[in-house]
């Protein structure tokens, strides 16, 4: 059952021990507290499964007065009014791949702490030869998972073709294209590019209001963070040697530019936002980079 045909909707508000439901159906509101654990997960589907249809992904609101019970009702509410398209499961080997992905990327992160201790003056010689292997054993230990993750790539042609791909986009190394497999959505699951900007964070956010407020429009923080977080230092190199991102970021900071030129971070932040929809533009074609083909997605 899709949610445009959906009669019942359920809320769940997910914290570390519990998990807080709320249904609305028939103009009637149930709620009911569940276990975060395997049989708590089994209860709960059966529960929600004579009444809802397939699950949804709803982003958080900020508001006072919060509470589980309240958010899981929020949470249908908007399901509800909104009908957001039902959500589907990566199949095992994007899990695998995504598991192992988010692995290397907590490794890297252990060892860049551990490297910062080493500046600190309160580090005496006995605590420093304690940091040292630990780092070289991180880095050891990421190379290793990182090494399982290209062979889970490897081991489908389809997706050594995107990867493929990904790679011929200056600016996109094999780490970049490896993250971007692992956590965006199916390609036939995003109707556009600016649907892709979008997932990864990097659509316009307007805020206005009346006629006298009117603030600056930014890049929305929404989506998946760990997508945004694969753009910045790729950016920074295509702006340099892809020569679409390069002419972009050029017009961008012009000192003739009518209006005047963006600072350079704008810049960058708007290029960010390209280099995601020339990654879809590759996927979607089937083809490689391009630099005159691509130019129209990135106008």
């Amino acid at each position: 059952m899709g949610t445009d045909s959906a009669t019942a909707f359920v809320g769940i508000d997910v914290s570390k021990d519990a998990l807080d439901t709320c249904l609305l159906a028939d103009g009637q509101v149930k709620a009911a507290p569940y276990a975060n654990d395997p049989k708590g997960h089994a209860a709960l589907a059966a529960w929600a499964g004579r009444h809802a249809g397939p699950p949804a992904c709803t982003s958080a609101w900020k508001r006072a007065g919060k509470t589980d019970r309240a958010d899981a009702r929020l949470i249908a509410e908007y399901a509800a009014r909104e009908r957001p398209a039902a959500w589907q499961p990566p199949p095992p080997a994007v899990r695998e791949l995504q598991a192992l992905v988010r692995r290397v990327d907590d490794l890297v992160e252990m060892a860049a702490r551990e490297k910062g201790r080493l500046a600190s003056l309160a580090l005496n010689t006995p605590a420093r030869r304690s940091i040292t292997p630990t780092v070289r054993l991180l880095g050891q230990e990421a190379a290793r998972v990182r090494a399982a993750a290209d062979a889970v790539v490897a081991a489908a042609a389809a997706r050594a073709a995107d990867r493929d791909l990904l790679e011929s986009i200056p600016g996109v190394g094999r780490p970049t294209a490896t993250t971007v497999l692992a956590e965006r959505p199916a390609v036939d699951r995003l109707p556009a590019a600016p649907a892709a900007a979008a997932y990864g964070g990097r659509a316009p956010k307007a805020f206005r209001s009346g006629t006298s407020v009117k603030r600056r429009t930014r890049l929305s923080k929404a989506g998946n963070a760990r997508l945004r977080k694969t753009l910045f230092v790729p950016t920074q190199t295509a702006v340099r040697f892809n020569p679409i991102l390069r002419r972009f970021f050029a017009a961008r900071t012009d000192p003739t530019r009518d209006g005047g030129p963006k600072a350079k971070m704008q810049a960058i932040g708007a290029c960010m936002r390209k280099l995601v929809m020339i990654r879809y533009g590759v996927l979607k074609s089937r083809t490689p980079f391009d630099p005159n083909r691509g130019s129209r997605i990135a106008t």
